[in-house]
Order: structure tokens, then sequence, then C-alpha cells
């Protein structure tokens, strides 16, 4: 299952306070303001990765996530701590600190770290779908995988434009052959990522299937 690179996902309010620096944007406001786009970073934002506290240290939250999006996706896990770490001391009650120190946690197999912080960041902004996929993840990774499909249906309450949650949820009602529900979610892949060729094909398979099943029950009601 994959990490979610993100821009930020929400219009919420979220208990907490301001951000220490009081001209920029504060984690309240980043928090309560951002609206919903899950998207993956691209290549070209490498290189706003950076361990280098002189660089951050006075940007508002927004850019601070983005910094560390463009560190997950390049997989600069050490850079990643020191932003996430930032992040937490700066503003305690905001969720990004912990929610990016539980990615670095997650990615070294520290689960039971890693699902404590998830749940801190959870505690300080209930609200947030992203928290909840990244908390099903770690359950996912070990072994509980009732409870991480539950929080991944949570998780899409919460912000339906979470795709790798609507490609796990698919991937499961395809397994358990409930071919109408997994195309719910393919359907709504496709609405928010039109070339996804994943969703692409299995619809096609779906579509597959029923024309299957419809022709042997044609068959069957001509006996």
């Amino acid at each position: 299952m994959k990490i979610i690179y993100f821009t930020l996902l929400i219009s919420i309010f979220v208990s907490g306070c301001a951000g220490q620096i009081k001209t920029n944007l504060s984690s309240l406001e980043y928090t309560k303001n951002s609206y919903g786009k899950a998207t993956r970073q691209l290549a070209g934002h490498f290189s706003l990765c950076t361990s280098n506290q002189k660089v951050f240290i006075k940007e508002n939250w927004s850019r601070l996530v983005e910094r560390a999006n463009a560190c997950v996706y390049k997989k600069s896990w050490n850079a990643l701590k020191v932003l996430a770490t930032y992040m937490s001391e700066r503003d305690y009650n905001s969720p990004w600190g912990s929610y990016f120190l539980s990615v670095y946690e997650y990615q070294k197999k520290n689960l039971m770290y890693s699902l404590w912080l998830i749940d801190a960041a959870i505690k300080k902004a209930p609200q947030v779908g992203l928290l909840y996929y990244h908390k099903s993840q770690i359950l996912s990774e070990n072994a509980q995988n009732q409870k991480a499909f539950k929080l991944m249906k949570k998780a899409i309450r919460l912000d339906d434009t979470l795709v790798d949650a609507h490609v796990f949820l698919a991937q499961s009602y395809m397994r358990d052959q409930q071919l109408d529900l997994a195309e719910k979610h393919w359907k709504k892949i496709l609405i928010l990522e039109p070339k996804n060729s994943l969703s692409k094909k299995h619809l096609a398979e779906i579509k597959k299937i029923k024309n299957q099943n419809k022709n042997i029950k044609t068959k069957i009601s001509q006996r």
C-alpha cells in the first residue's frame, strides 16, 4: 500500500494553538483553511526536501508540509525526521509533526511507535481523513485487517479524495467478489484521476465478468 503524498486535505476546524511565528500562516489556520487536494508530489519538487533548518525555520505551514511531502516522495527519511521534529516542536498541538514522524517510523518498521504517533495526530485533528488512512496502513501491516478495513472506510467518509484509500477498498471488494462496490470505488478513482490505468483495467475486468454472468443466466433461463 502506498503512502499518500499530499498538498493537504480538508476544510475543518481543529482545536489547537497557533504556530509560534505569528507573521506566517499558523498550524491552526493551515489545518482549518486548506482544501482537499490529495496529490502526489512531482519529481521536480525533490529540491524542496531539506534537513537544513536555516532554510525552513521561518516558513509557513503550507510550505513546511510541501517540504515534508517532497522528502516522503524522495524517500529521504532522515530529512523527513528533521522536518517533522521541527514541526512538532514549533506547534505541539499541530497534527502534522506527529503525522510525518509516524510516516518516518512506519518506513523504519517501528509499527508500535508509528501507531502511537498517528493516534496522537488523530487526537489533535480527528476530522482529517488522511490520518485514519495512515493508521489503516499501519494496522494492515500488522495483520489487523478488519480494523484496517473499517478505518479505511472512515478515511473515505471524511475525505473522499483519498485515491489510495479508494484503491484499497476497491481491491478488497474485488477479492471478495463484491463487484458493484468495487466498481463504485474504481469509478470514483477515475473521477479524481481520469488517466488512472489501474482503475480502467479493473473496470474493464468487472464489465467482462458481469457480461459473462449475464450470458450464463440467459442460457440457464432458456433451458
